[in-house]
C-alpha cells in the first residue's frame, strides 16, 4: 500500500552558492540599468551627495575642533605665586619636590628677578616699578598636570607648602568650553539624523518611479510565482548604489572643504605661530561615509518597494 504525499512540508531552500548568484546578478544589473541613464540617475546622486555632505562637513569641523580643544587642554598649567621677598634657595626646593609628585608633566620655575624683566619688557610700565625699591613681584612656578584628572590633587598638595602664597587655575573657562562642545556634538548628532532621513527619502521618491516604470515587470514576476523578496532585490540594489554613489560625492566635497579651509587658514596660524593644520576626511571617514549612503539606499528602497508589493496584494 503506497504511502499518501505528506503535505505542509516546507519548500527546499535554495543554495547558497545559488544565492549568492542571485544577489550578485541582482547587483550588477541594476548597476548596468543606472549606468545606462547616467544624467538621470546623477541628479538622485547630487541630491543624496548634498544630504549627505552636509553632516560630514559639520563632523569634520567638530573633528577638527576637537583638535584644537585638546591641545588646549594639554596646555593647561597651574601658576604657583610663592610669596614676595622668597629666597630663591626655597623656591629652587619646592620646584625640585612638585617634579616628585605623581601626575607632574613638567615644571617650569621663572625667578621674581625674570618676572620683574618680563613684565618691564611687555608692560611699559617699568619706571613705575622702580619707584618701589625692592621687586614686588613674586616667583612663578608653572605646573603643567599630565592629565585634567590630577589638577585638583596637585592644586591640593601644591597649596601645603610654606612658601606657596597662591595658586591659580582658571577651571571656568574650560567647562564652559566643554559644555558648548557637548552641545555641538548634539547639534551634530540631530543634524546628521535629519539630514541622513532627507537622503533616504530622496532615494525612495526616486524609486518610485523606478517602480512605475518596471510595473509591468513586477506583475509578470508575481504571477510567474516570485516572491516579494525577490521582486523587490533588484530595487534594493539600485537604492545601495545610489547610495554609496552619493556618500562617495559627499566625500569628495568634505576633502575639498577642507583643503579650502586648509588654504585659507595658512596664514593666519603663521601669524600667530601655531602648528595647527586642519585635518581632513581619512579612509575612516570614507568607510563610515559609505557604510551610512548603503544603509539609507537600502531603507528608502525597502520602504518605497514594500509599500509598492503591499498596495498590489
Amino acid at each position: 500500500m503506497e504511502t499518501p504525499p505528506r503535505t505542509g512540508l516546507p519548500k527546499p531552500r535554495p543554495s547558497l552558492r545559488r544565492w549568492v548568484a542571485e544577489h550578485r546578478d541582482a547587483s550588477l544589473d541594476s548597476l548596468a540599468q543606472l549606468l545606462a541613464a547616467p544624467l538621470q540617475n546623477a541628479l538622485t546622486v547630487v541630491a543624496v551627495a548634498v544630504a549627505l555632505s552636509l553632516p560630514a562637513s559639520v563632523h569634520l569641523a567638530a573633528k577638527n575642533a576637537d583638535q584644537v580643544t585638546a591641545s588646549w587642554q594639554r596646555g593647561t598649567e597651574i601658576a604657583v605665586y610663592f610669596h614676595p621677598g622668597t629666597a630663591t634657595a626655597d623656591t629652587e626646593r619646592v620646584h625640585a619636590a612638585v617634579l616628585e609628585l605623581p601626575g607632574v608633566r613638567t615644571a617650569h620655575l621663572i625667578s621674581a628677578e625674570q618676572v620683574l624683566a618680563e613684565f618691564q619688557a611687555h608692560s611699559g610700565l617699568g619706571d613705575s616699578l622702580a619707584n618701589f625699591g625692592d621687586n614686588p613681584l613674586p616667583a612663578t612656578l608653572l605646573v603643567s598636570p599630565r592629565e585634567e584628572a590630577d589638577i585638583e590633587r596637585l592644586l591640593a598638595q601644591i597649596g601645603q607648602f610654606e612658601a606657596v602664597d597662591q595658586l591659580a587655575y582658571d577651571q571656568t573657562w574650560r567647562q564652559r568650553l566643554q559644555a558648548l562642545l557637548d552641545l555641538g556634538r548634539r547639534f551634530i548628532l540631530a543634524i546628521t539624523l535629519l539630514l541622513s532621513l532627507s537622503a533616504a527619502l530622496i532615494i525612495g521618491n526616486t524609486l518610485r518611479l523606478e517602480i512605475a516604470r518596471r510595473r509591468d515587470a513586477i506583475a509578470l514576476l508575481q504571477m510567474l510565482g516570485a516572491t516579494h523578496a525577490y521582486a523587490r532585490r533588484p530595487l534594493l540594489y539600485i537604492g545601495i548604489w545610489y547610495g554609496l554613489a552619493g556618500a562617495l560625492l559627499a566625500w569628495f566635497a568634505a576633502h575639498l572643504l577642507a583643503g579650502m579651509l586648509g588654504a585659507a587658514l595658512g596664514p593666519l596660524t603663521t601669524l600667530y605661530a601655531s602648528d595647527f593644520a586642519p585635518t581632513g576626511p581619512n579612509l575612516r571617514d570614507l568607510l563610515a561615509l559609505l557604510a551610512l549612503g548603503a544603509v539609507l539606499g537600502l531603507l528608502g528602497a525597502w520602504l518605497a518597494a514594500t509599500q509598492y508589493l503591499r498596495e498590489r496584494e
